[in-house]
């Protein structure tokens, strides 16, 4: 769920025709939304983690899958999480998102009330 709207598989579809070879997506804690898509790419030897290539994978997904779908952030990782039968380990992405997330809040919570760098 994304926003509390159920985000299908049709993620996965990407995968398949992506010229990426492999990845999951997920919802990460969003302040605004609720939840928020993220990718999680593997990237085939010498093609570069930059943003063009970020942007790249955007405007794939946008011409793929449905407009809420496309993720709004993508991680490109050298290795992924697997299950026992080799599959992604999805929730292992989830809880180091949400880590990462409660870090964020209570470092932002602990900055002054005028500071502009707080939400």
């Amino acid at each position: 769920f994304v926003g509390g709207v159920h985000i299908p598989q049709e993620n996965g579809k990407v995968g398949v025709i992506s010229p990426e070879p492999e990845g999951s997506v997920i919802g990460v804690p969003d302040d605004y939304r609720m939840h928020a898509v993220k990718a999680f790419v593997m990237l085939k030897e010498g093609v570069p983690k930059t943003d063009e290539t970020r942007e790249e994978i955007k405007e794939y997904c946008r011409k793929h899958i449905a407009r809420y779908a496309v993720p709004r952030e993508i991680e490109f990782r050298d290795d992924l999480p697997k299950t026992l039968v080799g599959k992604v380990a999805y929730r292992v992405l989830e809880e180091e998102e949400e880590a990462k997330y409660q870090r964020n809040k209570d470092a932002t919570s602990l900055l002054p009330d005028g500071d502009s760098r707080k939400k």
